[in-house]
């Protein structure tokens, strides 16, 4: 790791061994759907916050990670390992921030029917600060390479912050093209976006009265769409494509802060959801008290 200065660094990793790295909690997935893990490789969570955005479309933990691919309606996993991995983060004095990650995987040529076949993955992330610093907009760009396929992915996303940072306006848009090379030519296109907006206040600004100036009242509405050729699984994170999905939710925090108790949290929401036909994939309203 070479710090340039205060704003920017490069980091270099040449076969890295993360063998001391902690294990993922055992889980019994009975799903359809894959489990989500946390990365904990000291190399991708280093400046990793420039990278997140509301659709998570570079998910590092596909790096290194067991390869996934289908032949004639049969799935095979082969084992990979990182051989090369370089990042730059930096930000320039005029709330430009930017971040470049290239990684090179080998697929076990012990375990696969192909031989010293690589995987090539690169993510490109600019964003730029608004509104005092107080709001953004950015663009990224991610592709991930390997003799079985090729997907692209393009983003536009935004925050924006406004009546003191009380109202929230969140949001992206994202594109895909996946080509698969092998075992026929397929080539997919899609599009998805996510949407959310949320208010958060001191409820006596709300209500007039010296009673609730301990409670904080947040509200929002988010509402996500996702078409049904819309893959980024290569090396993205997204429970589902083909989906149209609504929640929407409130929650009081109040602070307490005596000697057994800081705070108590209420929150209520209510989830739903339906593939682009109509047909309902996901019900749930909840209801919740948490004590801290």
């Amino acid at each position: 790791k070479w710090n340039i200065n205060n704003s920017y660094s490069i980091d270099l990793s040449i076969n890295p061994d993360f063998g001391q790295i902690e294990q993922d909690p055992s889980e019994i997935n009975l799903t359809a759907y894959e489990t989500y893990f946390e990365e904990k490789r000291s190399f991708f969570t280093d400046g990793s916050s420039i990278f997140k955005t509301p659709i998570n479309i570079f998910y590092s933990r596909r790096i290194g990670d067991d390869l996934k691919i289908s032949i004639n309606d049969t799935t095979h996993y082969y084992n990979t390992q990182l051989q090369l991995a370089s990042k730059i983060v930096g930000r320039s004095d005029y709330g430009t921030s930017f971040g470049f990650i290239s990684t090179q995987s080998e697929i076990d040529s012990l375990g696969s029917i192909y031989d010293h076949n690589n995987n090539y993955t690169s993510a490109l992330r600019l964003k730029q600060d608004i509104l005092d610093g107080n709001s953004y907009f950015g663009i990224m760009g991610v592709t991930s390479s390997s003799f079985y396929s090729n997907t692209n992915i393009v983003s536009l996303d935004g925050l924006v912050n406004l009546l003191d940072n009380r109202l929230t306006l969140d949001g992206q848009l994202i594109y895909s093209k996946y080509n698969k090379k092998i075992d026929g030519v397929e080539l997919n296109r899609g599009t998805g976006s996510s949407i959310e907006v949320s208010y958060k206040d001191k409820m006596s600004n709300l209500i007039n009265n010296n009673y609730l100036d301990d409670r904080t009242f947040e509200s929002w509405i988010n509402i996500q769409f996702y078409d049904k050729n819309l893959n980024i699984e290569d090396i993205g994170y997204l429970y589902r494509n083909d989906l149209r999905k609504f929640n929407v939710g409130l929650s009081i925090l109040r602070e307490i802060n005596n000697n057994n108790l800081k705070k108590h949290q209420f929150t209520i929401q209510s989830i739903s959801g339906s593939n682009i036909s109509g047909i309902s994939v996901q019900n749930l309203s909840s209801f919740n008290m948490k004590f801290i």
